[in-house]
């Protein structure tokens, strides 16, 4: 009959809004116009602090803390109100003493009060977190290098840069992100910076590169730049990291170093050629030594010879 056929059809349709409901993992919660507790559905795994069978018909002011009827009532209101629905953050212990953290949607039901859904996000709550505390680390350990280390995306527009960058050029937040950071490049620098800019886009890769940044003193710091590509754990290419180190002192003491080499081998140049100047002296005078040995021998010699000639004449004669 009509009558069996309505029934069954309106059996099959409750079945399959059971199981469409089976298949949510949020927890709904259903309140009459006063606010009463009159339906709700979770999920087995949801261990509830509060057994919902024993509050079924009472009031929510008598089921939660006064602290949180006061947050939560006004939106269950407005949502009866204005006929729109409203949504929110709610947190709560389960039966385990575990603090759980969920998104609240509130929604007018037709028939009067409201529908509550509640989904769990405390997995997403405590990813967030984690990553805020692992931002918070990065930051603090990159406030406290000694170096420049900044990120940015693709087009090399910087969306964060740690404390040594203001410290070495005085720039301000305006001064710095975006690509606005590219004005404090030395003049001569900019077309051999952007070069090798255009070239790591394409390559999604890095560069090594020596440049000068104008310092807070107006004057400009020699700076060692390394820049390496970033990606994210599927290797996707999504920008930039960079690391700058002030090497201003270490260029300045080479070529204070250098001086002094060449000075020092100015003066071991100057002291070389006053030894072979003496060395020459020497050997000069010492030839002129030898000379004159030799001519004061010939010159003795000579006197010498006419006076032995002489005496020997005489012996013969005697």
């Amino acid at each position: 009959s009509e009558r069996k056929a309505a029934e069954e059809a309106l059996r099959r349709m409750n079945a399959t809004n059971k199981s469409m409901l089976d298949a949510i993992p949020d927890i709904l919660v259903q309140f009459d116009a006063q606010l009463r507790f009159i339906a709700f559905r979770a999920s087995e795994h949801e261990a509830l602090r509060i057994d919902p069978r024993s509050v079924m018909g009472q009031p929510l002011e008598e089921i939660i803390s006064p602290r949180r009827y006061a947050l939560v009532a006004p939106l269950f209101h407005e949502a009866m109100r204005r006929r729109q629905g409203q949504q929110t953050d709610y947190s709560a212990f389960d039966a385990c003493g575990t603090l759980q953290h969920y998104e609240a949607r509130i929604s007018p039901v037709g028939t009067g009060g409201v529908l509550l859904l509640l989904r769990n996000v405390t997995e997403q709550y405590q990813r967030e977190a984690a990553l805020r505390e692992s931002e918070s680390r990065f930051r603090l350990l990159a406030d406290s290098a000694p170096v420049i280390i900044w990120l940015a995306d693709e087009e090399f527009a910087i969306s964060y840069v740690n404390r040594r960058w203001f410290d070495v050029t005085g720039a301000s937040r305006e001064q710095t992100y975006g690509r606005a950071w590219m004005q404090f490049i030395h003049p001569d620098e900019t077309e051999r910076v952007q070069q090798a800019m255009d070239e790591a886009r394409a390559a999604h890769g890095g560069f090594d590169l020596e440049l000068r940044f104008r310092r807070v003193d107006g004057g400009y710091a020699m700076v060692k730049l390394t820049v390496a590509a970033q990606t994210t754990e599927g290797g996707d290419f999504v920008g930039f990291i960079g690391c700058g180190m002030d090497v201003t002192a270490l260029r300045l003491a080479n070529v204070e170093l250098a001086r002094h080499r060449d000075h020092l081998s100015e003066l071991v140049g100057e002291q070389t050629a006053h030894v072979l100047a003496a060395k020459e002296a020497a050997e000069r005078a010492n030839e002129a030594k030898t000379l004159f040995l030799a001519n004061m021998s010939h010159e003795l010699r000579s006197p010498m010879h006419a006076v032995l000639s002489y005496a020997r004449l005489g012996e013969q004669r005697t």
